[in-house]
């Protein structure tokens, strides 16, 4: 990540000098980087010549970490004469993975990068978009779709304690395979059929993403904070739509509220204990319950998060999910501890 990061500064600046001058002398800097760069190599970079871009490709890049690498065929990084200050990188549909000494076959149909910097203020991220129509591992298809934009935004009112800076991020993951993913031992939870979310929401980080964070030399921002009046999930068979608001506490753990509507109840239920992560007899004590549940109010002025969480339509339950005091709660029953909040790798 580190190099890649460093190879869409190098476009940035290449934007500022003559045309063809800039790429040969950005083809000179993307061989030294990698030449340098420990557990990297590039056959071949090139200036890509052409009218409408100004970058480079570079032919065979290879990494190799200690549990996990890439080898492309090719990647061609650039950025448009009208658009300089953001740098794209252009993904070949074939690639190789290597995940804990296994060499697994990935495809990455119609895949795209962008990235949008704030060169005069150290190189801050402003927009960023990752675009895949489809993802398929070791003939596993792992997801159908997968495009997500994050675009920098102030803090708020609503900034969790310890937030330096804000992203509104537009998601949309399409039939991802949880159990493939399981199966490959990437994910942890297992859950039969897919998974889809799509919609808006809002991603508190505590410090600026920036180069120096994204390329390692200091710690990457972690995220403390996500808000959302909408994200519409399909687990299986089952339906629901999401909205609430979570941080990180004091302890590493999330708190917060969550709406969670459906005319799935049970189903959801039932895959969420059926993947462990809800216990079982407190899930049969929820779906016991199902429809007392499904119809409580959340405890007034619960949150000052400013979110309106209106009461469920005709033949929809709403559950209210509560994470305080370390401990998890859907409407009374409390379900078991408060889940730790996700970290950045």
């Amino acid at each position: 990540m580190r190099f890649i990061y460093g190879l869409l500064l190098l476009m940035l600046l290449a934007a500022g000098v003559f045309w063809l001058g800039g790429e040969s002398w950005m083809a000179e800097r993307v061989r030294s980087q990698a030449g340098a760069h420990p557990g990297l190599a590039v056959e071949a970079v090139a200036p890509l010549r052409r009218h409408d871009r100004i970058g480079v490709r570079l032919t065979r890049p290879v990494y190799e970490g200690d549990k996990l690498g890439l080898d492309l065929p090719w990647l061609e990084a650039w950025i448009a004469p009208l658009s300089p200050a953001e740098a794209r990188i252009g993904l070949p549909d074939k690639a190789m993975l290597r995940l804990n000494g296994r060499r697994l076959p990935l495809t990455l149909r119609d895949g795209g990068f962008s990235l949008r910097l704030s060169p005069l203020h150290g190189g801050a991220v402003r927009q960023a978009t990752l675009n895949l129509a489809a993802l398929s591992l070791d003939a596993w298809l792992l997801a159908e779709g997968i495009f997500a934009s994050g675009q920098m935004v102030g803090l708020g009112h609503a900034a969790p304690r310890g937030a330096r800076s804000a992203f509104d991020v537009d998601l949309s993951l399409t039939a991802l395979d949880l159990d493939a993913l399981a199966h490959l031992g990437i994910a942890a939870v297992s859950v039969p059929g897919t998974v889809s979310l799509t919609g808006m929401a809002t991603l508190w980080l505590d410090g600026i993403l920036d180069l120096d964070s994204v390329s390692g030399a200091t710690v990457p921002p972690q995220p403390v904070g996500l808000r959302s009046e909408g994200l519409d999930l399909q687990l299986g068979d089952a339906r629901a739509r999401l909205a609430g608001y979570l941080r990180r506490s004091a302890d590493g753990r999330v708190e917060g509220r969550l709406a969670i509507y459906t005319r799935d109840g049970a189903a959801l239920l039932r895959r969420a204990s059926d993947a462990g992560l809800i216990p079982t007899d407190a899930a049969m004590l929820a779906s016991a319950l199902i429809n007392g549940i499904g119809r409580m109010p959340f405890p007034e002025n619960s949150e000052e998060d400013g979110l309106m969480l209106p009461e469920p339509i005709e033949g929809e339950l709403r559950f209210p999910v509560v994470m305080k005091s370390g401990r998890l709660f859907i409407g009374d029953v409390e379900i078991g501890p408060a889940p730790h909040f996700p970290r950045a790798m």
